[in-house]
Protein backbone atom coordinates (compact mmCIF):
# COMPACT_ATOMS: atom_id res chain seq x y z
CA UNK A 1 0.00 0.00 0.00
CA UNK A 2 1.65 3.36 -1.48
CA UNK A 3 2.71 6.01 1.71
CA UNK A 4 3.45 9.59 2.10
CA UNK A 5 6.22 10.36 4.01
CA UNK A 6 6.59 13.87 6.36
CA UNK A 7 10.04 14.50 6.14
CA UNK A 8 13.01 17.15 6.96
CA UNK A 9 13.06 19.60 9.29
CA UNK A 10 10.50 18.07 11.92
CA UNK A 11 10.02 16.49 15.45
CA UNK A 12 8.35 13.44 14.50
CA UNK A 13 9.40 12.44 10.60
CA UNK A 14 6.80 10.06 9.83
CA UNK A 15 4.83 8.38 6.53
CA UNK A 16 0.56 7.72 5.72
CA UNK A 17 -1.13 5.62 4.30
CA UNK A 18 -4.43 5.79 2.54
CA UNK A 19 -6.15 4.41 5.89
CA UNK A 20 -4.18 6.41 8.18
CA UNK A 21 -5.40 9.49 6.24
CA UNK A 22 -8.56 8.67 6.33
CA UNK A 23 -8.38 8.14 9.61
CA UNK A 24 -7.65 11.83 10.76
CA UNK A 25 -9.83 13.91 12.17
CA UNK A 26 -9.21 16.99 9.86
CA UNK A 27 -11.30 15.46 7.13
CA UNK A 28 -12.49 17.57 4.15
CA UNK A 29 -15.00 16.79 1.57
CA UNK A 30 -15.82 18.67 -1.20
CA UNK A 31 -16.21 18.51 -5.11
CA UNK A 32 -12.90 19.30 -7.01
CA UNK A 33 -12.52 20.73 -10.52
CA UNK A 34 -9.45 19.73 -10.67
CA UNK A 35 -10.48 15.92 -10.39
CA UNK A 36 -13.21 15.60 -12.61
CA UNK A 37 -16.08 17.13 -10.27
CA UNK A 38 -16.37 14.83 -8.09
CA UNK A 39 -16.31 14.37 -4.33
CA UNK A 40 -12.74 14.51 -3.06
CA UNK A 41 -11.41 13.19 0.54
CA UNK A 42 -8.67 14.84 1.67
CA UNK A 43 -7.00 16.01 5.26
CA UNK A 44 -5.96 19.50 5.76
CA UNK A 45 -2.12 19.37 5.73
CA UNK A 46 -1.60 22.04 8.65
CA UNK A 47 -3.52 19.13 10.90
CA UNK A 48 -1.43 16.62 9.98
CA UNK A 49 2.10 18.89 10.24
CA UNK A 50 0.93 20.01 14.03
CA UNK A 51 1.05 16.65 15.28
CA UNK A 52 4.80 16.35 13.73
CA UNK A 53 6.38 19.44 14.97
CA UNK A 54 7.62 21.73 12.68
CA UNK A 55 11.19 22.73 13.16
CA UNK A 56 10.72 26.92 14.37
CA UNK A 57 13.21 27.62 10.84
CA UNK A 58 11.35 25.86 8.95
CA UNK A 59 10.35 28.17 6.19
CA UNK A 60 9.32 25.98 3.13
CA UNK A 61 7.43 22.80 2.09
CA UNK A 62 8.95 21.01 -0.54
CA UNK A 63 6.48 18.60 -2.28
CA UNK A 64 7.99 15.43 -4.00
CA UNK A 65 6.61 14.03 -6.79
CA UNK A 66 7.16 10.51 -8.25
CA UNK A 67 7.89 11.68 -11.36
CA UNK A 68 10.85 14.10 -10.35
CA UNK A 69 9.11 17.18 -10.32
CA UNK A 70 9.10 19.68 -7.32
CA UNK A 71 7.38 22.77 -5.94
CA UNK A 72 8.66 25.23 -3.16
CA UNK A 73 5.21 26.37 -0.53
CA UNK A 74 6.21 28.30 1.61
CA UNK A 75 4.95 27.40 4.89
CA UNK A 76 2.16 30.42 5.84
CA UNK A 77 0.35 28.66 2.86
CA UNK A 78 0.91 24.90 3.90
CA UNK A 79 -1.55 25.22 6.60
CA UNK A 80 -4.64 25.53 4.34
CA UNK A 81 -3.08 23.14 1.65
CA UNK A 82 -4.97 19.84 1.68
CA UNK A 83 -3.96 16.17 0.40
CA UNK A 84 -6.12 14.51 -1.35
CA UNK A 85 -6.30 10.60 -1.22
CA UNK A 86 -9.56 9.20 -1.94
CA UNK A 87 -12.75 10.62 -4.67
CA UNK A 88 -15.58 9.08 -2.72
CA UNK A 89 -14.50 5.94 -1.07
CA UNK A 90 -11.98 4.53 -3.66
CA UNK A 91 -7.96 5.83 -3.13
CA UNK A 92 -7.46 8.70 -5.88
CA UNK A 93 -6.54 6.82 -9.03
CA UNK A 94 -2.84 7.51 -10.60
CA UNK A 95 -5.05 9.60 -13.49
CA UNK A 96 -6.24 11.64 -11.46
CA UNK A 97 -2.81 12.11 -9.46
CA UNK A 98 -3.16 9.57 -7.23
CA UNK A 99 -2.22 7.67 -4.80
CA UNK A 100 -1.88 11.52 -3.17
CA UNK A 101 -1.91 14.82 -4.57
CA UNK A 102 -1.44 18.13 -3.06
CA UNK A 103 -3.84 20.88 -3.70
CA UNK A 104 -2.98 24.24 -2.41
CA UNK A 105 -5.09 26.96 -1.57
CA UNK A 106 -3.52 31.05 -2.20
CA UNK A 107 -0.32 29.29 -5.00
CA UNK A 108 -0.60 29.19 -8.55
CA UNK A 109 -1.69 25.74 -10.58
CA UNK A 110 1.91 24.36 -11.12
CA UNK A 111 1.65 24.10 -6.93
CA UNK A 112 -0.66 21.27 -7.08
CA UNK A 113 0.85 18.35 -7.28
CA UNK A 114 0.47 14.94 -8.82
CA UNK A 115 1.50 11.67 -7.37
CA UNK A 116 3.10 13.10 -4.16
CA UNK A 117 5.69 10.92 -2.58
CA UNK A 118 6.92 12.85 0.17
CA UNK A 119 6.59 16.35 1.73
CA UNK A 120 10.03 18.02 2.74
CA UNK A 121 10.07 20.76 5.58
CA UNK A 122 13.21 22.70 4.83
CA UNK A 123 14.72 26.45 5.74
CA UNK A 124 15.74 27.27 2.69
CA UNK A 125 13.78 26.33 -0.63
CA UNK A 126 15.28 23.90 -3.11
CA UNK A 127 16.45 24.96 -6.52
CA UNK A 128 13.63 22.71 -8.47
CA UNK A 129 13.21 22.19 -12.20
CA UNK A 130 9.61 23.04 -13.15
CA UNK A 131 8.05 20.53 -15.92
CA UNK A 132 5.09 22.32 -15.26
CA UNK A 133 4.24 24.15 -18.30
CA UNK A 134 2.11 27.38 -16.41
CA UNK A 135 5.74 27.86 -15.02
CA UNK A 136 7.56 27.34 -18.10
CA UNK A 137 5.75 30.41 -19.68
CA UNK A 138 5.69 32.32 -17.08
CA UNK A 139 9.47 32.45 -16.97
CA UNK A 140 9.45 33.39 -20.42
CA UNK A 141 7.12 36.58 -19.82
CA UNK A 142 3.94 34.66 -21.92
CA UNK A 143 2.13 33.90 -19.39
CA UNK A 144 1.11 36.49 -16.13
CA UNK A 145 -0.53 35.12 -12.98
CA UNK A 146 -3.10 37.18 -11.38
CA UNK A 147 -4.28 37.73 -7.64
CA UNK A 148 -6.07 34.17 -6.94
CA UNK A 149 -3.25 32.07 -8.69
CA UNK A 150 -5.54 32.00 -11.86
CA UNK A 151 -3.61 32.10 -14.77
Amino acid sequence: MPTIAFQGQLSLPRSFSFDELRACPAQVTERSMLLGGGAIAAVRVGHLVAALGIKPWSRFAVVRAEDGYAANIPLALVHDCLLVYAVGDTPLPAELGGPFRFLTRGADRCSNVKRVLAIDFSETAVDVVHHCPHAIARRAGLLVTVPGGQH
